[in-house]
């Protein structure tokens, strides 16, 4: 096979036997300020006349769980399959969770607030960005092949 035919060939197996994804999740809208609610003061009604319906409504044994939340999420992949055999894929993404969380007692009185913001940070040892994730998974292939 000559040069020109090796490489034309390499180009389309780059081009067709690969695929890049970029995904963006939003679910929920931003959780509410509970700043104006007062613990053993404000009711269930007060509460929803002011923040609005919750996302999850939990039934305690003692009263009820409102859980307003909103989740964003972004993903991105790279994966190169060659005939029928995946032989890379790399994957990164983040994560974000707000909560707001209400806890009532039977007679819908509100006892107590939990807000929680969460974001989610890459783990010990793994690349925060797509390009190292993807760098680092063809050195590893790299690797192996030689080896």
């Amino acid at each position: 096979m000559s040069r020109r035919a090796l490489a034309a060939a390499s180009t389309l197996w780059l081009v067709f036997g690969s695929a890049c994804s970029f995904t963006y999740t939003e679910v929920g809208k931003a959780v509410p300020d509970p700043s104006g609610l007062e613990i053993g003061v404000s009711t269930a009604g007060d509460v929803l006349a002011e923040l609005g319906p919750p996302r999850v409504v939990r039934k305690q044994f003692d009263g009820e769980l409102f859980t307003y939340r909103r989740l964003e999420r972004k993903d991105r992949s790279l994966t190169i399959l060659p005939i029928f055999v995946r032989l890379l894929y790399v994957g990164s993404g983040e994560r974000r969770r707000d909560d707001v969380t209400l806890l009532f007692d039977r007679d819908g009185v509100l006892r107590a607030i939990g807000t929680r913001l969460e974001s989610e940070e890459p783990e010990e040892g793994k690349p925060s960005s797509f390009v190292g994730a993807m760098l680092r998974s063809l050195g590893d292939f790299a690797y192996r092949l030689v080896h």
